[in-house]
């Protein structure tokens, strides 16, 4: 695998792999497979590039191929990182496999709202009473299951309330 610089054309990009599958195949390499994996975000800079075109190189050679590909990768000044790696025994195919293509989720159109149903006017408003005791003293406050529940109740008795004296605060003039 090697990354080359992501300003070259699509032109200097075919002519870079051409040039290192002409140089392995003057070697004696064989099932050659070229993968031209695209322009990706480096993990970290390099020489200045936060980019690179990722190209992944699977073949079958002699140990003596190696050397001189990856002497003339670390002189090419479009090269800017290459990996070599010794797979098991098996094809490189079997080993590595292709990365699959991932689906581009369809535009699903938004379904359409429900129309609002007609309220009654016993739905849209409860129905309250109240006696003239209620109206003529203070508005109830009621409280939600919620918040009676978020709330606890506390009581004391009359022996509690006795026995804790009350903490008054007082200041020492200085």
């Amino acid at each position: 695998m090697y990354i080359v610089r992501p300003n070259l054309s699509e032109d200097q990009q075919q002519q870079i792999v051409g040039k290192y599958r002409d140089l392995i195949t003057e070697r004696g390499a064989r099932e050659i497979d070229i993968k031209v994996l695209g322009k990706r975000r480096l993990a970290y800079e390099i020489g200045k590039h936060q980019d690179g075109i990722y190209v992944q190189m699977n073949y079958l050679a002699e140990g003596a191929t190696i050397a001189p590909l990856e002497r003339d990768m670390r002189l090419s000044d479009d090269v800017i990182r290459y990996l070599t790696l010794k797979l098991r025994e098996g094809k490189p195919s079997d080993i590595i496999p292709e990365p699959e293509p991932q689906p581009q989720p369809a535009p699903t159109p938004a379904p359409p709202a429900p129309a609002p149903a007609p309220a009654s006017e016993s739905e849209s408003e409860p129905e309250t009473t109240t006696t003239e005791a209620e109206s003529e003293s203070e508005p109830e406050t009621t409280t939600t299951e919620a918040e009676s529940e978020s709330e606890p109740e506390t009581t004391t008795t009359e022996a509690e309330s006795e026995s804790e004296p009350e903490a008054t605060a007082t200041q020492e003039e200085e």
